[in-house]
């Protein structure tokens, strides 16, 4: 009995002794996991955290890209109103100075 007993106490040391084994690999695992994502988190956060300026920026561009695109349009639009009275000016004249000579 009392051999039963020795041999069963050392089976659970040696069980117990595995387990904080395997916990204390699991803890060093977690402890590198843990390292990295805040090595992780870090990086995002200095190529991130400019992002609304640069963003911003951007959005005030366009929107003086869109005006300046607007004049001009309202411009070409000018220019082919002039462009067709020209013509039109000019496909009279030779009916004009016709019926003068």
């Amino acid at each position: 009995m009392l051999l039963f007993v020795v041999i069963f106490n050392c089976t659970l040391a040696l069980i117990n002794f595995y387990v904080a084994w395997k916990i204390l690999r699991l803890r060093k695992t977690l402890a590198n996991v843990t390292q990295t994502l805040i090595s992780l988190d870090r990086t995002l956060y200095n190529i991130f955290h400019p992002a609304p300026g640069y963003i911003y920026k951007a959005q005030q561009g366009s929107a003086a890209l869109r005006d300046r695109y607007s004049k001009l349009e309202q411009q070409l639009q000018q220019v082919k109103k002039l462009l067709n009275l020209l013509n039109i000016i000019l496909g009279i004249w030779p009916k004009i100075s016709r019926k003068q000579s």
